[in-house]
């Protein structure tokens, strides 16, 4: 689950026509304030919309190092991140964070919503509803997006209404990149190579800067930018940067990706395009299902470099409490 795409291709100047038409079909996803956790393990939810469906679903205004949070991954695992009286209270069994030092202050329980013995009836089942339910009634913001299964009448929209529920368009927004410095790459040359192209880690911190909108370049004028286009480099005319924001899913950022590469299906005058994926940075998990810190920033980032023959470089961004597997 992320909260913002960004898509750069230097030597273009507009949305191709294809993602164009993918951005004004995207889905919305719903934002539902004071939900139960409880209303996410009903019987008819799991049904239509873990294991027949696909469902992601997230905390929201909660802070990881602080407050409880949760996050409901396909296919349907609920991670829960308690502070230790909460964890406590509720009973569940669960380990201390791995980022919680010698005397943990903060926890981690994990639930299986597909397992065979969460049903009604079964003792795991009623023992978790009772724990969120009845002992500790515990209601959150929270961000849904997916789909139920098909043939069924009801929508996630639908379901959501009692609660409050409401739909939130992902917003998207463009920009043309002025003239300036481009690194110069090869994809065969991940490290780079002195006076032939740059390697990947000074691209990063290249392209960051430029999807932040900050010049790599001194002028005349002004307070100088310490930052500067890695050599060797090339200059282009423009660039285009596309900025989405929102609860976006992985089926999405799928979807963008295969249009980056169908881009290059024809012959362009860019020679690479950037797709940097930001994740929340106080949800509870990480890469491969793995605990997410906050620590000073919580990043949490990744970058698809794709070139016109159609190879790519994956870069991956985290800060310290959190670990590239």
């Amino acid at each position: 689950m992320e909260d913002e795409v960004q898509l750069f291709i230097p030597e273009c100047g507009r949305l191709p026509k294809e993602m164009s038409h993918l951005l004004s079909q995207l889905p919305p996803y719903y934002l539902v304030r004071g939900l139960p956790l409880t209303a996410l393990l009903q019987e008819d939810f799991i049904e239509r919309f873990v294991r027949r469906g696909s469902v992601c679903a997230l905390s929201y205004d909660t802070r990881i190092d602080q407050d409880d949070s949760f996050a409901l991954l396909p296919p349907g695992s609920l991670l829960l991140s308690l502070q230790k009286d909460t964890y406590e209270t509720l009973g569940l069994q669960g380990k201390p964070s791995v980022y919680a030092g010698r005397k943990p202050l903060h926890y981690v329980v994990n639930i299986d919503l597909t397992s065979p013995t969460f049903k009604s009836g079964k003792k795991n089942y009623e023992r978790v509803i009772w724990a969120l339910g009845e002992n500790l009634s515990l209601k959150f913001n929270v961000l849904v997006a997916g789909k139920g299964s098909r043939g069924m009448d009801h929508s996630l929209a639908e379901f959501l209404a009692p609660f409050g529920g409401h739909p939130v368009l992902p917003e998207f927004s463009t920009q043309t990149v002025l003239p300036q410095s481009c690194p110069t790459l090869h994809s065969n040359q991940l490290a780079g190579q002195d006076m032939v192209g740059c390697g990947a880690i000074e691209l990063f911190d290249w392209l960051g800067a430029v999807t932040a909108g900050i010049s790599c370049s001194n002028p005349p004028d002004g307070y100088p930018s310490s930052l500067g286009c890695p050599e060797p480099n090339e200059n282009i005319q423009q660039g285009f940067l596309l900025n989405l924001t929102g609860l976006i899913t992985p089926e999405t950022v799928l979807e963008l990706l295969q249009q980056v590469r169908n881009f290059f299906s024809e012959p362009k005058f860019a020679p690479w395009a950037a797709l940097t994926v930001h994740g929340f940075a106080d949800v509870p998990v990480a890469w491969e299902r793995g605990e997410h810190g906050f620590h000073k920033g919580g990043e949490n980032l990744y970058t698809f470099i794709v070139f016109v023959d159609g190879s790519y470089w994956l870069l991956r961004a985290t800060g310290t409490q959190d670990a590239c597997l």
